[in-house]
């Protein structure tokens, strides 16, 4: 997109690709603009780059669609199971965090090395734990933790539990939450982390707000941030906000003391360049679950 767009060039391009939706204000390609959206109406304060190249054209949309498919799938597996045992995973990298009598770690779901414990009835491991817990499995483009036994029952020597919320705001302390199934915390194997550097306390967990990063983080997927890691180390995935509020995990790079660059694995995505002080900095992507 060039540097300077005038507001006709914009609406064009904005409705062309949304033909349900209206733009209704901008000023320019680095400044908020308006839309007015067929389904919630006006939604002000956006980033024009992005909003041309999401999927919806709204976040809103955007949030409800996930929203739905996360309700879909509880849902479905509510009804199949019909509060029986669900079966066996079969993929590593497609489970949400749980615990059962028998667990071991997973080698090949995570960036690094996984912390997190998933359940395989044909293995053995030192550490056994209940016998009432039970395998969820969903798939990571919607991951939402599921547990059947209490937190207190986990052995505190072996796991720590991590809070979970959907966006990295809410996760970070920065806004509301629907406390129905985003709080139910998430048991981290504790000498994975050691091993990792991670301090338990400064963990939290929330899932990938947009697809800005597929393939490698898939919209939806659960990530694991350490909010001791504030400090941009260049080509380290961060989750961050923006000034407009809007959360974002990307690759920063910073090139001087006045500049930094987001990047994407998704191509579809521009290079930007920001100030510090435009970017408030939650932590440093240290684990994640995605299905390729």
């Amino acid at each position: 997109m060039p540097a300077k767009v005038t507001f006709t060039e914009a609406k064009n391009l904005y409705e062309s690709k949304f033909p349900r939706n209206k733009l209704i204000k901008f000023e320019s390609a680095s400044r908020p603009c308006s839309i007015l959206c067929y389904k919630h109406g006006l939604v002000e304060d956006l980033g024009f780059r992005n909003l041309r190249l999401s999927k919806f054209g709204c976040p809103k949309c955007a949030r409800d669609h996930r929203r739905r498919g996360v309700d879909a799938k509880i849902k479905q597996y509510l009804d199949i199971n019909s509060g029986e045992s669900l079966n066996q995973v079969k993929k590593f990298s497609d489970t949400v965090p749980c615990r059962t009598d028998k667990t071991r770690r997973s080698k090949s779901c995570t960036l690094a090395e996984s912390p997190i414990e998933y359940s395989s009835k044909g293995s053995t491991t030192k550490h056994a734990l209940s016998n009432n817990a039970r395998t969820e499995q969903l798939s990571s483009s919607h991951v939402q933790p599921v547990f059947d036994d209490k937190p207190e029952d986990l052995p505190k020597n072996n796991f720590a539990l991590v809070p979970y919320h959907s966006d990295v705001k809410v996760a970070a302390g920065l806004g509301r939450f629907n406390n129905t199934l985003e709080t139910l915390p998430i048991p981290l194997s504790l000498p994975e982390l050691q091993k990792l550097g991670v301090r338990s306390n400064n963990i939290i967990c929330c899932r990938v707000p947009d697809d800005s990063m597929d393939p490698i983080l898939q919209d939806g997927a659960l990530v694991g941030i350490d909010t001791a890691e504030t400090e941009i180390r260049s080509g380290k995935i961060y989750a961050f906000i923006d000034n407009n509020g809007w959360s974002h995990i990307r690759i920063l790079v910073k090139t001087d003391d006045s500049c930094i660059k987001i990047h994407s694995y998704n191509y579809s995505y521009e290079t930007e360049a920001v100030t510090p002080e435009s970017i408030r900095v939650i932590g440093r992507l240290f684990w994640s679950t995605s299905i390729f």
